[in-house]
Formats: C-alpha cells, sequence, structure tokens
C-alpha cells in the first residue's frame, strides 16, 4: 500500500506561495480557462515533473479537486484504475470533458 498524498496541504501550500487569493473562485477561472487551455504545451515539462514522484499505478483510484482544463488529470488518467475529476469552474469543465 503507498502512502497517501495530502492534497490539500499541496495547493494551500502552492496558493500561500503565489498568494493568488483569486485562485479559489469559479469565477476567475471561468474567464481564464481558454488561456489556459490553449497554452498547455508550454506546461509539458512542469507537468512531467509534478507526476514524476506520483505513485501512481494501474491499481489505484484518484480524485482530483480542481481539476481545471485536464492538465493532470488526463496524463494521470492513463496510469491508474479510474480517475474522478471536480472542477468548480463550469468554463474549466467544458473544457476538461472536450480534452
Amino acid at each position: 500500500m503507498t502512502s497517501a498524498i495530502d492534497w490539500v496541504q499541496l495547493r494551500e501550500n502552492m496558493i500561500i506561495a503565489t498568494q493568488r487569493i483569486e485562485l479559489y473562485n469559479p469565477r476567475y477561472w471561468n474567464k481564464e480557462a481558454n488561456a489556459v487551455n490553449d497554452n498547455l504545451t508550454h506546461w509539458v515539462e512542469l507537468t512531467k515533473k509534478q507526476l514524476k514522484p506520483l505513485p501512481l499505478s494501474s491499481e489505484i483510484t484518484v480524485l482530483d479537486v480542481g481539476a481545471g482544463t485536464g492538465r493532470i488529470t488526463l496524463p494521470i488518467a492513463k496510469k491508474v484504475r479510474h480517475i474522478t475529476a471536480l472542477e468548480p469552474s463550469k468554463k474549466m469543465l467544458a473544457i476538461l470533458r472536450e480534452n
């Protein structure tokens, strides 16, 4: 059994580090969704770096809270048994479904 990842703490650390409180507001992401999705190719190396330490296998299921347009969600989905993506921004969720 692999150890659990404290996603809440990871996200809190990111918010504190960047001082971007607006990141918690779905309206912000509704406005930014297209730009985020259009720039996914710029984040390929960061995505690889973020995924590398995760203990992913075909034996686990994942809950992705704040899945955005799928930059992390979709690569994880290829490596695990099942992933459930939650996204409060309607625009981001629509793009995630398309992707």
